[in-house]
């Protein structure tokens, strides 16, 4: 996924910051884990740090917002004080949060996977199931043109047990 944007958000670097960053991960877990929107849509700083049980300064809660917007997510207002400061999402909060979260550890390089004393390499592409919905896709790096044109064959089978 790395450079890899959909609906205009930079997964890429959304994906980096939840790794090296404790406070984006707090954060990004909280909002993957809301059972509903922001109310109309914003996600203000205060409130954001009272949810993280107040671990993380309001500065870089702040600042995460900042990154959201900046990555593609909504448009961040500055407030005074800056418990005020908030994001109005563009795109699905929870559903990015968990993209984010689905993502982790598959992004970037191919991810290795031992198989009966054999390492195997394998590449995760994030499909776009529907607007602000990602799925990952794990297949085997040394796939030929002819094996995966099988996989999407198996995959209409999939399509059609589903149809009513």
């Amino acid at each position: 996924m790395a450079n890899e944007q959909e609906n205009g958000v930079n997964y890429a670097q959304l994906q980096k910051a939840y790794t090296a960053r404790p406070a984006f991960r707090a954060v990004i877990d909280y909002l993957g884990e809301r059972e509903r929107q922001p109310r109309e849509g914003k996600t203000r700083a205060g409130t954001l740090q009272k949810a993280v049980a107040g671990n993380f300064t309001i500065d870089e809660v702040s600042e995460i917002l900042s990154e959201l917007a900046n990555a593609g997510c909504g448009q961040v207002q500055n407030g005074r004080p800056k418990e005020n400061t908030r994001l109005t999402w563009t795109v699905n909060a929870i559903e990015t949060a968990n993209a984010i979260k689905r993502s982790h550890g598959e992004t970037g390089a191919a991810m290795t996977s031992k198989v009966e004393g054999e390492e195997e390499e394998f590449e995760t592409h994030l499909f776009p199931v529907r607007k602000s919905v990602t799925m990952p896709l794990r297949i085997r790096k040394d796939l030929t043109y002819d094996e995966i044109l099988n996989l999407s064959d198996f995959v209409k089978v999939i399509a059609k047990s589903r149809q009513q």
